[in-house]
């Protein structure tokens, strides 16, 4: 009994919505019947070169391509269709289900022999995988959020007196909300190589630096090795000439050249370590 009662009344809300809901919205709401169903998936290209150099080079003639030909190191493939049904035998046009199928697809770089990578090669790499991830993961956040308003906004819609009318509106909010997502996805890309450019800038500015410091230490050295070669002839000259006591002092200031040109050796070698590895990290930069 409570059950045909039940029945009863459904079917009395359901009239009393056909019949009076040419104010209302294109939605019977006594269900939600919006559906926002999304599918990801992630897909990989293989990267191949055992040093940093040999993976950017590889990078720069094999990666994905778009279709200015423009080099791609990761990407976000999005499309969205609206699938729909109409409640039968109703004076105006009402939704009774909508799907909104969002499909995701990103594209990833994944290297061939990541294991046999050197440390260098292989921080250098997991830090630009972190980068390009991080870039798509936006992408996909914007087609996430634009869906969701999409969703929002048919939930909004108004009723639409013939079924015709109905898909024209969705149509049209569909298109708005894809041109949203579009200009969102532009200013985030001028957002982000503005955001690269400035670690770039920085990461140049220290290149620079060292490489000043290297160019004084560099002549420093030269310096040296001249100074070292006079002390040569002159230790060579004072032992023809038997002077002991000349020839003891100049030893002493050949010991010192000497020490004094190691150190900048060893400061040499590390600025130019540093300098290269500088060098990588603003190429590795994404």
């Amino acid at each position: 009994m409570r059950r045909r009662s039940l029945a009863a009344l459904l079917f009395c809300l359901l009239a009393l919505a056909l019949t009076f809901g040419g104010c209302g919205t294109a939605l019977l709401n006594l269900i939600d019947p919006v559906n926002l169903k999304v599918h990801r998936s992630t897909e990989y290209y293989d990267v191949r070169g055992a040093t940093s150099g040999e993976i950017l080079e590889y990078l720069e003639t094999h990666s994905l391509a778009d279709a200015q030909g423009r080099r791609l190191a990761g990407t976000t493939a999005s499309s969205w269709r609206l699938e729909w049904s109409t409640l039968p035998q109703s004076a105006s046009c009402y939704l009774q289900k909508i799907t909104i199928g969002l499909n995701l697809v990103v594209t990833l770089p994944r290297h061939e022999h990541l294991d046999s990578l050197e440390e260098e090669a292989r921080a250098n790499w997991d830090m630009l995988v972190m980068h390009i991830a991080e870039h798509e993961q936006r992408h996909v956040d914007i087609e996430l959020e634009a869906a969701r308003r999409l969703e929002q906004h048919i939930r909004a819609m108004p009723t639409a007196s013939s079924c015709a009318e109905l898909k024209q509106a969705l149509d049209a909010t569909s298109k708005i909300h894809r041109s949203e997502a579009d200009k969102v996805h532009r200013q985030f890309h001028v957002e982000d190589a503005a955001r690269r450019q400035a670690e770039r800038t920085s990461i140049q500015a220290q290149i620079d630096a060292n490489r000043g410091r290297l160019a004084v230490v560099e002549s420093e050295i030269w310096g040296l090795d001249r100074t070292l070669s006079d002390l040569g002839h002159q230790l060579a000259t004072a032992q023809d000439q038997g002077g002991a006591v000349e020839m003891k002092a100049l030893a002493v200031e050949r010991r010192k050249a000497v020490s004094r040109k190691a150190t900048f050796e060893q400061e040499s070698a590390q600025l130019k370590s540093l300098i290269n590895r500088l060098t990588e990290k603003y190429k590795f930069t994404w």
